[in-house]
């Protein structure tokens, strides 16, 4: 899925306005106000500014927040803040006024209300967007952040504002301003070639997540609500096995697999001063967790294939079944009973 964010050269495009382009993302979000923006770093900027966010403001980040995300709250003046991960790297409740959420790869759906940003990804235009009511009382998120991948450059690849609140909607258009930068076609022709993509890629990774949840037993990142298409799959490497272990079998068996440190480590400074222990111990959390990717055009051999590399890994080192013990136990047993004491098939290291 990574390889297919940038918009190809050869899509069709065509001429439209600022205001063509930005109904067409509206519509195919269910009627949710959109706001485009000539790149990510803009959009983070006017989101911000939208909100009243003041020079000296403390706003908090994810600890494995990305360099562009750090420095464009430093750049509206704003302090960061490093916040701990909560169960399954989400990100918890805080009473903090201004925060953001950075998920990788469309990976995982923050727990609390912030903003949101995908900008790694693509938004999920395969989802109910008229469900989702991100102007409800008690809505999760206040506004979502996608990249567009219109281009190679940064500077020129566009982004996408989802916001819950029309009155947010309107002061961030004001603050991206005429968008000159963009090319609005493009923008229109990247919506086109994504009610199909994601149509697909939803598919694939249903089939992913069904395979490794009922044939390795390992822990996985929870699905992910209206927002990005997610990259693949995560899968968490019980405490019962040493994760770089894991990582160099799981290879061995020409995977694919990425480890979520390689995509998003732990801030530099995050480490700094009084929050160190908590940035320690994210990275260590963040260390036991893998994407499997998954493609649109995957096939079913494909995507058995993935699996296989995660369940043939996780028997080697005794954690298959990890969340289903009594599964994994009686396994063991039979095997046991067909080869001996003593045999080199699946041994759990874990109790029932």
């Amino acid at each position: 899925m990574a390889d297919l964010l940038t918009l190809p050269s050869a899509a069709r495009r065509r001429s439209a306005s600022a205001q063509a382009a930005t109904a067409g993302w509206s519509a195919a979000l269910g009627g949710l106000p959109a706001v485009l923006a000539p790149s990510a770093a803009a959009a983070r900027r006017a989101v911000m500014a939208a909100a009243g966010v003041r020079p000296g403001d403390p706003v908090e980040v994810p600890p494995n927040a990305d360099r562009a995300l750090v420095e464009a709250v430093a750049d509206v003046g704003a302090r960061p803040r490093f916040r701990p991960f909560g169960p399954d790297l989400t990100v918890p409740r805080s009473s903090a006024p201004w925060a953001w959420a950075q998920t990788i790869g469309g990976l995982v759906e923050p727990s609390r209300r912030a903003w949101t940003d995908h900008a790694d990804a693509l938004p999920d235009l395969s989802a109910c967007w008229a469900c989702a009511r991100l102007d409800a009382p008690g809505a999760r998120v206040p506004a979502l952040l996608f990249g567009l991948h219109l281009s190679a450059d940064p500077a020129t690849a566009g982004a996408l504002v989802v916001c819950g609140d029309r009155q947010l909607a309107a002061r961030v258009r004001v603050e991206v301003g005429s968008g000159s930068d963009l090319d609005w076609g493009a923008a229109l022709a990247q919506r086109d070639r994504l009610i199909d993509l994601a149509r697909a890629q939803r598919a694939a990774l249903a089939e992913l997540r069904r395979g490794l949840a009922e044939a390795a037993g390992l822990p996985l990142a929870p699905k992910t609500a209206v927002g990005a298409l997610p990259h693949g799959v995560a899968v968490r490497v019980p405490e019962d096995a040493e994760p770089s272990t894991f990582l160099v079998y799981l290879r061995a068996e020409r995977s694919g697999a990425v480890w979520l440190p390689e995509l998003a480590p732990v801030h530099y400074a995050a480490f700094r001063g009084a929050q160190g222990p908590a940035a320690r111990a994210a990275a260590a959390e963040l260390s036991r967790w893998l994407l499997v990717p998954v493609g649109p055009g995957f096939t079913a051999e494909d995507i058995a294939h993935a699996v296989l590399g995660v369940v043939k890994t996780a028997e080697y080192l005794g954690i298959r079944w990890r969340t289903d013990p009594a599964r994994a136990h009686a396994y063991a047993a039979d095997l046991t009973a067909r080869y001996g004491p003593g045999h080199d098939a699946y041994q759990p290291v874990f109790d029932r």
